[in-house]
């Protein structure tokens, strides 16, 4: 997939999107709208998250395990035990531009994401997981509601290793119904850890998708990204773009089943900064942001977790 967007054009901001039949390209940051998610590791508020159960084991030239190399021991590999993904409605709004607000449908569409990992103090920089899966020795169990989100390459922003952890992420560590007991029915000699993504408020954002002219449930008039299916990829299209045909294929190939594409990647804003939004505002509260057109309609609430309406996707893993 990157390969196929770094063939689109450049990146633009929202005060150049247009209603029209084709795919656009556009920066903002991140409005949560109502039913603002909360990570299940971290516990903070946002649009979207990854999360995963993995687990420390020895890697021998027997069980050909494959995983994230363990920073202090060469020998030991981390695998995946169960992973969660959910995506919430969201705007892109640009403070230079108050007027205009692009609403994602997260919970209704299909969403990919395409994101970079992201090094914090304390944390040292994990290898892509999505190419360590690709080839990993491991069976998925998909649990789907209305949609689901693609593999992506995570952006890691929190990682727990604790006995004492809070109510949100025993929770999550209930839904992944993993056994963490060893044949003697103890867990203190294995080893788990607790792995999060998420794109949260004011974080700076790409999308990739067709822009609609719409109404709210107030009828007001707003702008909705909808899914790029392969049909509006005509040969004219496509030779305007100045696409090979070797890119039309790939293209072709990506939006197969439609989809909204979202990335983080600092490449593609090609130094394209949009300036910051306030101070996170409250999330118990209605809040107004920057202009009367960009409104958060009633009282925002944290889900934690559920699957209701959610778009919410489940994988349980075994080796």
């Amino acid at each position: 997939m990157n390969i196929v967007i770094s063939t689109f054009g450049s990146l633009q901001r929202l005060s150049q999107l247009e209603n029209s039949k084709y795919p656009q390209f556009l920066c903002g940051r991140i409005l949560p709208v109502i039913n603002v998610l909360q990570a299940p590791i971290s516990g903070k508020p946002c649009v979207y998250y990854e999360a995963w159960i993995e687990e420390c084991v020895e890697k021998t030239d027997e069980n050909g395990l494959i995983g994230i190399p363990d920073e202090h021991d060469i020998n030991n590999v981390w695998i995946p035990l169960y992973r969660e993904v959910k995506t919430a409605d969201f705007t892109l709004i640009d403070p230079d531009f108050p007027n205009i607000a692009l609403y994602i449908p997260g919970t209704i569409a299909p969403i990919k994401v395409l994101a970079t990992e992201e090094q914090h103090p304390g944390q040292s920089p994990l290898p892509n997981l999505a190419i360590q899966l690709q080839n990993a020795p491991i069976n998925s169990q998909h649990h789907h509601h209305h949609h689901h989100s693609q593999h992506s390459v995570l952006k890691t922003k929190y990682t727990v290793q604790s006995l004492q952890l809070p109510k949100f992420t025993q929770e999550f560590i209930g839904r992944g119904k993993v056994d963490m007991m060893d044949r003697k029915g103890s867990a203190n000699k294995r080893n788990f850890r607790y792995r999060e993504a998420n794109f949260e408020y004011g974080e700076q954002l790409a999308v990739l998708g067709i822009v609609e002219d719409t109404v709210d449930e107030d009828g007001q008039p707003t702008k909705l990204l909808k899914p790029v299916g392969h049909e509006v990829l005509t040969p004219e299209y496509c030779e305007q773009k100045g696409w090979s045909t070797w890119d039309r294929q790939s293209w072709l190939d990506l939006t197969q089943e439609p989809s909204i594409i979202l990335t983080d990647m600092k490449k593609y804003f090609q130094g394209m900064i949009i300036p910051p939004l306030p101070a996170r505002p409250s999330y118990a509260q209605i809040v107004r942001v920057l202009h009367d057109s960009v409104r958060i309609v009633g009282e925002s609430k944290v889900e934690n977790g559920k699957s209701n309406n959610s778009g919410l996707e489940i994988q349980h893993m075994q080796r």
